[in-house]
């Protein structure tokens, strides 16, 4: 079998360098393993079709386990990625959904997601969410119901931890690896 993949997925308008996810990333790659951080097209404006067709081409044609790291609007492509395919999935680690009703122009494509527990249970192996309890896109109630009732998922709520991103003080973010190293990547 093939070695592990992760695919780590952004949200509207990127992550910039300093950002968890770069972080993440770049840990990944000092320890050999196999990581895509797509840059996905026109993240300011994405579009839907777009991105599936970007992300698919990278997920379905590889043999070994896919785990997928995700934050914001990239929680709602995941949810959008795992309807589209057949593919099974080793784990998913979602950070900071915005509400799925806080829907905007610039990314209207993308809403309303899905929302299929099924199929979160039957294709994602391991899920996780992490969260703020302060988070400006949403508010923890909602947060605590998506866990249990879309994502079926455990959840991390982290006190004062806003969008789990370079604004609330997140640059390193030694969570994400021990839940990889958890589901199996090393």
């Amino acid at each position: 079998m093939a070695a592990p993949l992760v695919v780590i997925i952004y949200g509207w308008q990127a992550s910039n360098p300093g950002h968890w996810q770069w972080w993440v990333h770049d840990e990944l790659k000092k320890r050999g393993v196999n990581v895509s951080f797509p840059q996905l097209s026109d993240p300011f404006t994405p579009k839907k079709d777009v991105w599936m067709r970007e992300l698919k081409a990278i997920v379905e044609p590889h043999e070994g386990p896919v785990h997928l790291v995700v934050h914001s609007l990239g929680v709602w492509v995941a949810d959008h990625l795992i309807n589209e395919t057949d593919r099974p999935f080793e784990s998913a680690l979602l950070v900071a959904p915005p509400s799925p009703d806080m829907m905007f122009e610039d990314v209207e494509t993308f809403f309303p997601p899905p929302q299929n527990p099924e199929r979160w249970r039957a294709q994602v192996k391991h899920r996780q969410m992490v969260c703020g309890d302060d988070d400006l896109y949403i508010d923890i109630d909602e947060l605590r119901k998506l866990s249990m009732n879309v994502f079926c998922s455990e959840i991390r709520v982290v006190p004062n931890g806003g969008h789990i991103n370079i604004d609330s003080g997140f640059g390193p973010f030694p969570f994400a690896l021990e839940f990889l190293e958890k589901t199996g990547v090393k």
